[in-house]
């Protein structure tokens, strides 16, 4: 049951995260108290209910979340960072997807399989995640324009 609300956590924060894209959209400010708020209750709720699928580094996001946005706050303006993130706010979901299959299919590469290998699985693992999430996304893009314009 612990497996299941974990994966229900990420798929509200997932959700969470489709909401807040409206604001950016639209140009204006997303509401961060509310928001702070939310996650924190949610947070609590997990650590309360469920102590075994949160660890240390998952309170720690919270804070570490709201310095990074402060921080895009500030940086935001300079043009080749808001075009990294919108390349990759374009392709996170197939990247989310491919970051839970990837990583069990890339075990199974006989050469990658030793402990001594985590650094190259994992570079891999991510270099593979964009461009074929980049893939996914043009392809879908492309699904979707056909039975739009059809």
């Amino acid at each position: 049951f612990e497996s299941l609300f974990c994966k229900g956590f990420r798929g509200a924060i997932f959700f969470l995260g489709m909401t807040l894209a409206k604001y950016s959209k639209n140009g204006t400010k997303v509401p961060a108290l509310p928001i702070i708020i939310v996650l924190a209750i949610a947070v609590l709720i997990m650590h309360k209910f469920f102590p075994n699928t949160i660890d240390k580094g998952v309170i720690l996001c919270l804070p570490l979340t709201i310095v990074f946005c402060w921080l895009l706050d500030i940086i935001r303006p300079l043009q080749f960072i808001d075009h990294a993130l919108n390349f990759f706010g374009k392709i996170s979901l197939e990247s989310y997807l491919l970051n839970v299959t990837l990583p069990q299919v890339i075990v199974l590469i006989p050469f990658l399989s030793g402990t001594n290998m985590d650094i190259l699985r994992y570079t891999i693992v991510v270099l593979l995640c964009v461009v074929v999430g980049r893939l996914i996304n043009v392809i879908a893009k492309r699904i979707n324009n056909l039975i739009i314009h059809s």
